[in-house]
């Protein structure tokens, strides 16, 4: 597998979710990780829809992928940390970060340094 990082900025806008798992997708291949894609392109869409719907600014997507570990990040423009709950069976929101905590290996947030915050997560081989 090969080590990459790379990353895109993309505008506020709902087409930028499909973007994002494109990007994903296209550089997990290319790094020898395709076996993740199906976990990561879900899970990216979740996070970026995220940034979209709550931080309302533009957000970019970082992929970086090494020893057999994808890491997914989205920096967006709001400190707001995301926030997991435990929707109702007629809720129509709030089901994105329990997915994530459940596929992902690891996920969390960290504000970054002046304005905004990431949010990442991680899957391993061993664990797809």
């Amino acid at each position: 597998m090969e080590a990459i990082r790379i990353s895109v900025v993309l505008p506020a806008v709902g087409t930028s979710v499909a973007a994002a798992r494109r990007f994903v997708a296209r550089h997990l291949i290319e790094a020898g990780a395709a076996e993740l894609n199906e976990a990561a392109i879900l899970l990216t869409s979740e996070i970026v829809t995220n940034a979209i719907l709550h931080a309302g600014g533009e957000c970019e997507v970082i992929v970086g992928v090494e020893a057999g570990q994808v890491r997914v990040e989205v920096h967006d423009p709001t400190r707001c940390p995301p926030v997991l709950r435990t929707p109702g069976p007629t809720d129509e929101c709030g089901r994105g970060l329990p997915l994530v905590a459940a596929i992902a290996h690891r996920w969390g947030s960290e504000p970054l340094a002046g304005d905004g915050k990431t949010v990442w997560f991680e899957l391993s081989r061993e664990e797809s």
